[in-house]
């Protein structure tokens, strides 16, 4: 019996991470209301003086951080939006659609992988941004977000192929050529 596994956009950990990206969203809107509700009172006492300064900073710092988690999560989500994935566990092949054009992919049209990995640690949001980059002999460069599938299934799927792991504290998707 051939054992095959397929994958898609719309797995158990993208709906997670979905939901705290919306909760994210969400807290960023109401502490941009709070930060300019209490900024519009600036120069009333010095206590409300205080908050605005302690809310603007947060505010910034919020917009740091949530923006660039957002800005990732869009370009993955809007990468993967139309990719499915079937892996052949027993012949070491994947099968990518993306959109309308149909790629088979084996270790013997592979020339390498390239992993790209995030060092953050693993608390921080920015580790749920990984992605593999196949090099075709053809000379195609295919993508498959940590969205779809884990490197790791990837690394020990082909065995045989040349890996490359690049390492980054945030890894941002190449840009279109």
């Amino acid at each position: 019996m051939i054992k095959i596994k397929k994958y898609r956009l719309l797995n158990i950990k993208f709906l997670y991470f979905s939901f705290i990206v919306i909760i994210m969203l969400f807290s960023l809107i109401l502490s941009t209301i709070g930060c300019i509700t209490i900024l519009a009172k600036f120069g009333e006492n010095i206590k409300i003086n205080v908050a605005g300064i302690l809310a603007f900073t947060i505010n910034i710092f919020l917009f740091f951080f949530l923006g660039r988690v957002l800005f990732l999560y869009i370009t993955y989500s809007l990468h993967d939006l139309k990719t499915k994935v079937k892996l052949n566990l027993e012949n070491k092949r994947f099968s990518i659609m993306k959109g309308s054009k149909h790629y088979e992919i084996n270790s013997k049209n592979i020339q390498k992988i390239e992993l790209n990995l995030s060092t953050s640690s693993y608390r921080s949001l920015y580790r749920y941004f990984e992605y593999s980059k196949f090099k075709t002999s053809g000379g195609e460069e295919l993508l498959i977000t940590t969205f779809i599938l884990n490197h790791n299934i990837i690394e020990n799927t082909f065995d045989n192929v040349k890996k490359i792991k690049i390492t980054s504290d945030i890894v941002f998707l190449p840009k279109k050529k």
